[in-house]
């Protein structure tokens, strides 16, 4: 696992321990994810369901300002800490102990973040809740992104709350999908 492209480009992240319940992803997802946002990178990013952190951490590297990394699993908050440490960023992470609906409803703030990354475990509803929470929350930056990894057997919803999916990549078995927040009419 290493960072693919920015600043830290080709620095070796520490590995996922095989008994892990959550997986990295994989690189050619994360150099696609990477080149759909690239130019919405100089804000505030949220790593929600952050794992390895690796994708935060891309995101510094390509020149995000800052990245809140959100999990429950002490064992990808641990690994979470060591590569954000590694890379060098801690003055621009801020890693949560946190689960992620109590994150969305107490903490996020209005139009908060430019990117959203979301990669909860891929057989669990949290992307539909998630999504719905961060609608709720509006802490999705007006010409922002929310970026879902999941396997491209599942079905998302084209809408919800605020968000509209705007587009879809399939990667082998991954799929891709782009929510955008709804335009609002004058």
């Amino acid at each position: 696992m290493r960072i693919i492209s920015g600043e830290k480009r080709g620095l070796k992240l520490k590995e996922v321990p095989s008994e892990a319940l959550f997986r990295p992803t994989l690189d050619r997802v994360k150099e696609s994810m990477f080149d759909i946002i690239r130019f919405s990178l100089e804000g505030k990013a949220l790593d929600l369901f952050s794992g390895t952190g690796q994708l935060g951490i891309e995101a510094l590297s390509n020149g995000c300002e800052q990245v809140v990394f959100c999990d429950k699993d002490p064992e990808a908050l641990k690994l979470t800490r060591e590569n954000v440490k590694k890379a060098g960023y801690e003055s621009r992470a801020e890693i949560l102990d946190c689960d992620y609906k109590h994150f969305l409803k107490k903490r996020a703030k209005k139009a908060e973040f430019n990117v959203i990354f979301l990669d909860p475990p891929y057989e669990s509803p949290l992307i539909e809740k998630s999504l719905g929470y961060i609608s709720e929350a509006d802490c999705l930056a007006v010409d922002g992104t929310v970026l879902v990894e999941t396997l491209k057997t599942k079905l998302l919803p084209d809408e919800s709350g605020n968000l509209v999916k705007s587009k879809s990549y399939y990667y082998g078995q991954v799929a891709l999908h782009v929510y955008k927040k709804r335009e609002e009419k004058l």
